[in-house]
C-alpha cells in the first residue's frame, strides 16, 4: 500500500524514516524535522492513520511491508529510523524483518511488550478499530533489535522508578545497545522537541 508521506528537509539530505505514535500522523514529527538541518526526514502516516488509507488489515506484519514500499518509492537503500511509542514498535519490527534496509534506530519510549491488561484497556478505550487492533499487536513479546544495527533507546522516566521490564533483556541479549532515560512524560517528540532533535542527530553522525 501506498502511504502518504510528510517530506522535510532536502531531498539529498540523510534519509531518516520517521514513525509516528497511536494518537498522530506524519505531521507530528514537523518541529522536530525543523531542527534536524541536513536531514531527510520522511514521515509517513502509518496505514489507518491521517491520510493514507483506512483499509485493513492494520497489523505489523503489513505496516512493514507498507514501510518498505515506501522506502523503495523514496529510491533509498539504506535508512536511519525513529519511532515515537506505536512507531517505536514498528521500528524494531522493520529493522528485524529487513536488516539490511536499516542502519541504526532511535527507539522513544517504544511500546514494546505492553503488559496484556494494559493493552485490553487501551483496546477497549480505543475510538477506532485500527487503535484496538494495534494496542493488541503491542502485546506481542517483546522482541530484540538485530545486533548489526545500533540502537539508541529513550525512555521517558517522569512517574516511573524503574525501566520496563524488556530493557533488562535487550541489555542482556548483547547488541549495541545505547539507553538514555528523559526526565519528561511519554510524547518526548513534543515536550522536548530541540533534545529530541539534539540525540537523534547525536546518534545518527556518530561514527560506525
Amino acid at each position: 500500500m501506498a502511504l502518504h508521506v510528510h517530506n522535510y528537509g532536502p531531498p539529498d539530505g540523510h534519509a531518516l524514516l520517521a514513525l509516528h505514535n497511536m494518537s498522530g500522523d506524519g505531521g507530528a514529527w514537523s518541529e522536530v524535522a525543523g531542527l534536524l538541518a541536513g536531514f531527510r526526514v520522511l514521515a509517513p502516516d502509518l496505514r489507518g492513520f491521517g491520510r493514507s488509507s483506512p483499509e485493513p488489515p492494520w497489523t505489523f506484519d503489513y505496516q512493514v511491508a507498507d514501510l518498505l514500499a515506501t522506502i523503495d518509492a523514496a529510491r533509498v537503500d539504506r535508512v536511519d529510523v525513529v519511532g515515537h511509542s506505536l512507531g517505536g514498535s514498528i521500528a524494531v519490527q522493520l529493522a528485524r524483518h529487513a536488516q539490511e534496509r536499516v542502519r541504526r534506530l532511535v527507539l522513544l519510549d517504544p511500546g514494546i511488550g505492553v503488559p496484556p491488561l494494559i493493552a485490553l484497556a487501551g483496546a477497549r478505550a480505543a475510538t477506532s478499530p485500527v487503535t484496538a487492533t494495534l494496542w493488541s499487536e503491542s502485546a506481542r513479546p517483546a522482541v530484540v533489535p538485530p545486533s548489526g544495527v545500533p540502537t539508541l533507546l529513550v525512555l521517558a522516566m517522569r512517574g516511573r522508578n524503574e525501566e520496563f521490564e524488556y530493557v533488562a533483556e535487550w541489555r542482556a541479549a548483547g547488541g549495541d545497545l545505547t539507553v538514555k532515560h528523559l526526565d519528561c512524560g511519554h510524547a518526548i517528540p513534543r515536550e522536548r522537541p530541540a533534545e529530541t532533535a539534539d540525540l537523534i542527530r547525536e546518534f545518527l553522525s556518530a561514527p560506525e
